[in-house]
């Protein structure tokens, strides 16, 4: 679930003039990246999230 501040956000974004930028979201909400011990996770579907959590000899 989303806290309001991220979907107030978002929608300032979805209805602004412009491009829209993921970045400009992160940090309009103080989004921190979250990082693993070697690298930073990158998480756009929800396989990706079952593969981290599988380990590296998934992949």
């Amino acid at each position: 679930m989303w806290p309001t501040k991220a979907c107030e956000a978002l929608d300032q974004l979805l209805v602004a003039d412009g491009k829209h930028s993921l970045r400009a979201f992160g940090r309009s909400i103080a989004a921190a990246p979250l990082q693993t011990s070697t690298n930073i996770a990158n998480f756009n579907f929800e396989m990706d999230l079952q593969r981290w959590l599988a380990g590296p000899e998934s992949i």
